[in-house]
């Protein structure tokens, strides 16, 4: 009972210290998108929110599964007398890999910079794009700080590091963009990637203790690779569809389509604190599965579901009568046209919440590979709905393939957690 309650004492601080973080970070995020838009032109706008989701889809195919793979390997080796060496060599271990994954990801995108530009962005202005390509570099290596803080179970630190980056891009943008050049909010963009990088370097130094390692622990390296494998592609997928929208909406219809649907998503993103219970449920649910308290889990994740069931129709309606109005007090009267969007993407985004709370449980009880061939069913389907709707439909078309996308995320994974939680249960018999 006494590891229970410090379970859930976790679990409840860790969700409240992240949805502060998380809700001031997504109002900070929306400040950043209205200044950018109130100095850019439409197209410019578009094109800029373009470029960076081509670019973060693509930098997911540089995760592999690490973030959640690293927080996993970092809360395993959270316990006895060595942990700090062991938490230390396990990041060094990381990092590193972050490091040749961001550089390969760099080389590529500069080398296809020509195609993308004229085919994709249907734009001659280069710079803003290789500074943002640049930011992705060290936004790489920046992730590599979060799994640690996940690990260890330092939502203060994770949190701190997110709106301390909100705050310095929203800064930058106010102070050096003002121009409405696509190259000045670029180099804002690229310049606190870097400082970031920094920032989260000192925390991991000072606060958690970190030492770098640069002497492959081959233990450390055999079990990054052995949890790493199917969550790669999980998470790889799973990052493509949060973008997929905004790039094939670009693809298909054009930068000023994205620039309206740009405008309904930084509204999402306040809604987004939500989002902080899949980030706190997973060094909980590692110890819960060692534990073997799988009924625990299935009651966590039955609380899960009723939730999500009671969010979605209130989350719908709120945002069905209100969207209007929060489109003409952020942005303008003449953008009303998103609204349907909005209530669409936010209504949406509590399956997507849902499939990922359950989808670090099923992970902690073995089923990456079952979870692999979730998104991948997920991810040829979004492409698939993206394809139709967007083509019948423009901007609304792409919000509602995103919802139904992650309708069918969340569902599939209901079905395997199911499955999964009877079959300890048995074993247990």
């Amino acid at each position: 009972m006494k590891g229970n309650n410090s379970h859930l004492k976790t679990f409840f601080s860790g969700s409240l210290i992240s949805i502060v973080g998380v809700g001031i970070t997504g109002v900070l995020n929306y400040f950043i998108r209205r200044t950018l838009f109130m100095n850019m032109s439409e197209a410019d706008y578009g094109t800029f929110y373009s470029a960076v989701a081509f670019l973060l889809m693509v930098g997911g195919f540089a995760e592999l599964g690490l973030s959640q793979t690293g927080a996993l390997l970092i809360a395993e080796n959270n316990t006895g007398s060595q942990k700090t060496r062991k938490i230390s060599s396990c990041f060094s271990s990381l990092l590193s890999l972050k490091l040749i994954l961001a550089t390969v990801v760099l080389i590529l995108l500069l080398s296809c910079s020509r195609w993308i530009l004229k085919d994709y962005l249907r734009t001659g202005n280069g710079l803003f794009y290789y500074l943002l390509a640049g930011m992705l570099f060290f936004q790489i290596l920046e992730c590599t700080f979060y799994p640690l803080f996940s690990g260890l179970k330092d939502f203060v630190s994770y949190n701190f590091l997110q709106v301390t980056k909100a705050l310095l891009l929203l800064s930058g943008i106010a102070l050096f963009s003002r121009s409405g050049q696509l190259p000045a909010a670029a180099a804002v963009f690229f310049s606190v990637a870097i400082l970031i990088v920094f920032i989260a370097g000192a925390i991991a130094f000072f606060r958690e203790k970190i030492r770098l390692s640069w002497h492959p622990d081959r233990a450390v390296w055999t079990r990054l690779f052995q949890l790493s494998g199917f969550i790669a592609v999980s998470t790889t997928l799973l990052n493509m569809i949060y973008y997929m929208d905004t790039v094939m909406l670009t693809a298909i219809k054009g930068v000023t389509s994205s620039a309206l649907y740009n405008v309904a998503l930084p509204i999402m993103q306040i809604v987004q604190a939500a989002m902080v219970f899949p980030l706190i449920i997973l060094p909980v649910a590692v110890q819960m599965s060692r534990e073997k308290r799988y009924l625990q889990l299935k009651q966590i994740s039955l609380w899960a579901i009723g939730v999500a069931a009671v969010a979605f129709p209130v989350t719908f309606l709120f945002f069905h009568l209100l969207s209007p109005w929060l489109i003409r007090i952020l942005f303008s009267a003449q953008y009303l046209a998103a609204a349907p969007a909005v209530s669409i993407l936010c209504s949406g985004l509590i399956f997507y919440t849902l499939g990922s709370f359950l989808m670090q449980i099923v992970l902690t009880m073995g089923g990456a590979g079952r979870m692999a061939l979730i998104t991948l069913f997920t991810s040829i389907c979004n492409v698939i709905l993206n394809w139709c709707l967007i083509s019948l439909y423009d901007y609304i078309g792409a919000a509602c393939a995103t919802a139904g996308s992650y309708l069918i995320f969340s569902l599939a994974t209901i079905v395997v957690l199911r499955q999964l939680i009877r079959k300890r249960e048995r074993e247990m018999l």
